[in-house]
């Protein structure tokens, strides 16, 4: 029974922090692109801890299977009096992706790597080597 309930509370720590992870990856990305955030959360639901430093409120709500990074602009009904120098998404024009970028490539290259290995190992051993 004990080894049951290591194993949930062990999950549910490695998924806190594959949430924690995604959600900084926003987080970090809002802040380099000069995008003002509201608020970061861990966790949905009632807060159960909350501190805001500068502009930015920072929660642990109470189910911690999900996350959020609220930035301005998004809420398109709540006007937002945000600092001078801080942007809303809706005012930050994001660079064309009309060029291939290096992971195109990766992903264009592991494609073709497992259509030819499924193609040489899905034939019985003694068709494998003819073509």
């Amino acid at each position: 029974m004990t080894t049951v309930i290591y194993a949930i509370v062990s999950a549910l720590v490695g998924l806190g922090i594959l949430i924690v992870i995604h959600e900084l990856g926003h987080f970090l990305i809002a802040k380099i692109s000069g995008v003002g955030v509201l608020t970061f959360s861990v966790g949905f639901g009632p807060k159960i801890w909350s501190r805001k430093v500068g502009e930015t409120e920072y929660a642990l709500s109470a189910f911690p299977l999900g996350g959020y990074v609220k930035r301005i602009g998004e809420d398109a009904e709540v006007e937002v009096q945000h600092e001078k120098g801080r942007a809303s998404i809706d005012s930050r024009q994001l660079r064309p992706r009309n060029k291939p970028t290096a992971m195109h490539s990766v992903i264009a290259w592991h494609r073709g790597e497992s259509a030819a290995w499924s193609r040489k190992y899905s034939r019985p051993p003694e068709k494998r080597n003819r073509p």
